[in-house]
């Protein structure tokens, strides 16, 4: 906001909207994360700045999925995923590609997400993304879960696990918690569930990292 009141440049105040958005959208607050996404793509817009313009679009179709809205969601990014493409825009299609690959999870479309996955997975290793590669390697484990195969959803949500370590991804690491515990509630191990949430509380405790804690909550509540 003081970026634009005080005439900043135009990269400082998409970074500044960016950068709260991403804030936003670690603390749960979807709402405000999609109108402060908005303005970095607008501004990106405005600025010519087609790099931010694309990873605005895929930030704003994200914050869109967390809320639930998935159809604003699949329309900014189908929108997004045609820009890249005109403009011959390579580096955002990793994360674009991964976004893509949630939504398709989320709408039960298996084949697609884990599709959309492995384009990502290309992309990310292409160049060096361990975090990227992580979160990927998680949510092809998401997509074995949601077709039965619990032990194949372990293995990989382990593996993300490993990729993760030393890498300050907090964020991440907290959620892969969150879905091993699911993961082992479902498959009716309850002590292995209580250790992964236990991890994941204690990463948790003193933070504004309302999604999770929502998500902590009511795994504690299926374990009481």
């Amino acid at each position: 906001r003081l970026a634009t009141e005080y005439s900043l440049s135009s990269e400082i105040a998409i970074l500044s909207w960016f950068g709260w958005g991403n804030l936003s959208v670690q603390r749960g607050d979807y709402g405000a994360a999609q109108q402060q996404f908005n303005q970095a793509l607008q501004l990106a817009r405005k600025g010519h700045n087609i790099y931010f313009e694309a990873l605005s679009a895929n930030n704003l179709a994200y914050a869109a999925y967390l809320a639930g809205d998935l159809d604003t969601a699949w329309t900014v990014l189908e929108k997004a995923l045609a820009f890249v493409e005109t403009s011959s825009l390579m580096r955002p299609r990793l994360y674009l590609y991964s976004t893509q690959g949630e939504l398709a999870l989320a709408r039960g479309l298996l084949n697609d997400a884990e599709s959309w996955f492995r384009r990502a997975t290309v992309e990310a290793e292409s160049y060096g993304n361990r975090t990227l590669s992580a979160n990927i390697g998680a949510n092809l484990g998401r997509v074995a879960r949601a077709r039965g195969d619990l032990d194949k959803a372990e293995t990989l949500l382990l593996s993300a696990q490993r990729t993760l370590s030393g890498v300050a991804t907090l964020y991440l690491q907290i959620q892969i918690e969150l879905w091993l515990a699911d993961l082992y509630l479902q498959r009716g191990e309850p002590p292995a569930a209580r250790k992964a949430l236990e991890r994941a509380n204690v990463r948790l405790a003193g933070s504004e990292r309302r999604g999770l804690q929502a998500q902590a909550a009511q795994l504690q509540a299926r374990l009481s």
